[in-house]
């Protein structure tokens, strides 16, 4: 809408205000017409007002809080995201709202370095993951102890989050056939890529490193109770890798007979654009905005923790950056930027070891539980080299989108097809250097990305990595 226009339309709310001072739903448009004209301190005051008559209007609450971290009051703004998801616990627009600033770069840097803002109240995600009957009988300061490992949660998978424009997914010729079939169930539509339980890892460590990390002697066991199945995918910042086509996507067995698979940005969710653990809900999403933005995951970097020497190696593109025991910068020559990250991913792996030794063995086992997420991003240094990233996501058992793979006899759930509502994922192709048959792949891959509507022209090459 115009300026013009606009304007005329605050006459009318005006209008209406002044035959009737308490007609809260006047206030409320007007404060939406005001925020339009960038009238920000005037739109604050006018949602102020519908709120006082009202004080249950959620879309109110929701409003203002968009108001005020547009102007810069980013923990103000969560407080009213927060209110109105109390009010109307189905108001979709407020959640959606809460995830992205709590996933945007200024809701972080607007915090001083110690602050614990509330993101523990009306998160579904936290009250999946600390049921009212893990946490009884527990004492208030036990209770904020979790509060605040959920908080550093939350800032370590900020820290972690990648916005690559291009990432590597190594797999096998056959997988990436399956990949560019036609479902049978939906003709012209090709097969997802799948999530994987990671239990059924090759690293037998998957899962307890991260417990290494926060100290040995304060864990109450070694088995996790949780009713959540964790499912994943990687990726790696090096594509076109002779130390992946070696490991990953064999044939018969044989190196270098695998694919590099190359998928843009846009396979993926910004930081905020999904609920942080991609918890499945019981009730179906509340519009459909929920429904395009819970598809797609956040990718996050993996840490890599050495238990003899203590340190952690944080491997964005091809630097390693390494944290020593005490979890503080050795001296790297990198940028400012990158130093920076890497010293809050230190300080926030302190803050989180310090509050886990501080809560009372008996809910040790539930904040573990509640770090599921961290627990599956750090992996053994040993592994270092390959530089991962993850999509995850989390499962009750009886979720009916889980299905085993035979095969493999894991749990396995769809993510996205490379060619999805017309929007194209897949960049390029690379044959590890020992695939037979290259020219053929190409062939049928282009016939068979054609038939699938598939517009971009997908680039195919094979590498030239010296495997003997």
């Amino acid at each position: 809408m115009d300026e013009e226009k606009l304007k005329k339309e605050l006459e009318k709310w005006e209008r209406k205000i002044a035959l009737d001072p308490e007609n809260a739903m006047a206030y409320f448009q007007r404060g939406n017409v005001l925020d339009d004209l960038g009238r920000k301190e005037e739109a604050l005051e006018s949602y102020d007002k519908a709120l006082e008559i009202k004080p249950d209007n959620d879309a109110a609450w929701n409003n203002k809080g968009v108001s005020l971290s547009n102007s810069g009051r980013k923990e103000e703004a969560l407080e009213c995201y927060i209110k109105a998801i109390k009010i109307n616990a189905n108001n979709g627009k407020a959640k959606q709202n809460r995830r992205a600033l709590i996933g945007s770069d200024q809701f972080w840097d607007s915090l001083s370095e110690d602050s614990q803002p509330n993101l523990c109240e009306s998160d579904e995600d936290f009250d999946t993951l600390t049921s009212k009957e893990k946490l009884k009988g527990c004492s208030e300061k036990d209770l904020q102890y979790i509060r605040n490992l959920w908080v550093e949660q939350y800032r370590l998978l900020h820290l972690l989050s990648a916005d690559l424009e291009q990432v590597g997914h190594y797999t096998s010729s056959t997988v990436f056939e399956t990949l560019l079939q036609e479902q049978e169930e939906t003709k012209g539509k090709g097969n997802p890529l799948l999530l994987c339980s990671l239990a059924a890892a090759n690293d037998p460590t998957e899962g307890t490193v991260f417990q290494s990390l926060l100290g040995e002697d304060c864990m109450p066991s070694q088995k996790i109770r949780s009713n959540l199945a964790v499912l994943q995918t990687s990726f790696s910042s090096t594509i076109d890798s002779l130390n992946q086509f070696r490991l990953y996507g064999k044939h018969n067995g044989e190196e270098g007979t695998g694919l590099c698979l190359v998928f843009n940005r846009s396979f993926f969710a910004s930081p905020g654009e999904t609920s942080m653990i991609a918890v499945k809900k019981d009730h179906e999403p509340s519009s459909l905005e929920e429904v395009a933005t819970c598809r797609k995951l956040p990718l996050y970097w993996v840490l890599y923790y050495d238990r003899d020497s203590g340190h952690v190696y944080y491997t964005p593109a091809c630097t390693e950056y390494r944290l020593n025991k005490e979890l503080k910068m050795t001296k790297t020559p990198m940028k400012q930027a990158d130093r920076k990250k890497v010293q809050d991913i230190g300080k926030s792996l302190k803050r989180i070891r310090d509050n886990f030794k501080n809560i009372s063995k008996e809910y040790q086992q539930t904040a573990l539980e509640m770090l599921i997420y961290l627990r599956h991003l750090v992996k053994d240094a040993a592994f270092k080299d390959e530089k991962e990233l993850r999509i995850l996501s989390l499962h009750p058992y009886n979720d009916s989108s889980l299905r085993v793979l035979p095969k493999k006899n894991c749990l396995a759930v769809d993510y996205l097809p490379v060619i999805d509502d017309e929007e194209e994922y897949l960049e390029k192709v690379i044959a590890g250097p020992k695939l037979r048959d290259f020219a053929n792949l190409v062939d049928v891959a282009k016939f068979r990305l054609h038939r699938l509507g598939g517009k971009r022209e997908v680039e195919f090459c094979q590498s030239r990595a010296p495997l003997s």
